[in-house]
């Protein structure tokens, strides 16, 4: 814990000796923008009083543990971890309290915080590039070498990391089954450590899925976009925590998404109306609703489109930019603006 404490202090002072230069070279901010959770604006108001102060409520760490539950292996933090997170929350309060004002990219982030702080919060939801992450036509290669033309279905993964966090080793699990109900379905995992994830999927789904299910590099964004729209079905997994773009990108792009039945990922997929939501800690439910949403996948138009309208409505990066700052605008105007 005192570590921990230690390394906050450490970007605390990192931050505000960049801002003490800044104001040696006479640079007047109109407002200070800091991750409450990261302990980089602890000095800020020292350094720029008069300054708007804006935090961004993260994550508060709850002592349920329910950031680093493993779908695997369904167990919840140790109990000796609590003590930094502890300390983390502890530079929260400090920064929640001394700000202006605080946003938190969606509802469940909000209510992570105690009451306290949590009234101080509103809730701005975060954007992507729905222009560049929409649906398209083609059916081009998406990496060199890899010949995906005996694929008549194509169950698709995506996470920038591949260790036990990451979903990976849900969805490894559930391929033996999804395999055998659908015989022409091929599966593309795009992860960042290729060799990890290669292992994972040996360790965890055996030999029998050799040849059909392909694990890729993160080569471009493009050929990030190409999988999405090339998907039949895309399996999108994340413990309750902070959702990852990647869960926008895919929809976006009207991808037919089986999600994760957690609550960050309610809060923006309907079961039915835009996506689909399963058990990921049970291999079997997951593989059932993967493989009856392939064989069902030309019916669900409207869901596909109806999953880029929500994205479009509730997620656009120049929409949700535009709000951001309207609300920082207001309140270098009025003072600090009421939670939502």
């Amino acid at each position: 814990a005192a570590d921990h404490a230690a390394g906050y202090v450490r970007r605390a002072e990192s931050a505000a000796n960049a801002l003490l230069r800044l104001r040696k070279d006479g640079f007047v901010p109109e407002f200070v923008y800091a991750s409450a959770s990261g302990g980089h604006g602890l000095f800020g108001k020292d350094v720029f009083p008069d300054a708007l102060h804006v935090s961004r409520a993260n994550w508060f760490y709850g002592r349920e543990g329910r950031r680093l539950v493993s779908y695997r292996e369904g167990r919840p933090r140790l109990a000796e971890e609590f003590a930094s997170a502890q300390v983390g929350n502890m530079f929260q309060y400090n920064a929640l309290l001394a700000s202006d004002m605080a946003v938190a990219a969606s509802q469940w982030q909000k209510e992570q915080y105690p009451p306290a702080l949590r009234s101080r919060i509103q809730v701005i939801p975060d954007g992507v590039d729905t222009r560049f992450f929409s649906p398209g036509t083609g059916r081009r290669p998406i990496c060199d070498g890899l010949d995906l033309s005996g694929a008549t279905e194509l169950v698709t993964f995506s996470r920038r990391r591949s260790g036990a966090a990451s979903g990976l080793a849900a969805f490894a699990g559930s391929l033996p089954r999804v395999f055998s109900a659908r015989p022409g379905c091929h599966a593309l995992i795009m992860v960042e450590d290729r060799e990890e994830a290669a292992r994972m999927l040996a360790d965890i789904a055996g030999p029998d899925i050799a040849g059909r299910a392909h694990v890729i590099g993160f080569s471009s964004v493009h050929a990030y976009r190409d999988l999405l729209r090339l998907s039949t079905v895309h399996v999108y997994i994340t413990p309750p925590f902070i959702l990852s773009a990647a869960l926008f990108e895919a929809m976006s792009c009207g991808a037919l998404l089986a999600g994760s039945d957690t609550p960050p990922v309610r809060e923006v997929v309907r079961h039915g109306v835009n996506g689909f939501l399963a058990d990921v800690q049970d291999a079997g439910a997951l593989a059932e609703t993967v493989a009856e949403l392939l064989a069902r996948a030309p019916r669900f138009a409207s869901i596909r489109e109806e999953a880029r309208r929500t994205v479009v409505r509730d997620h656009d990066l120049e929409t949700q930019t535009a709000r951001h700052q309207a609300a920082v605008l207001r309140a270098l105007r009025g003072g600090r603006p009421a939670a939502e």
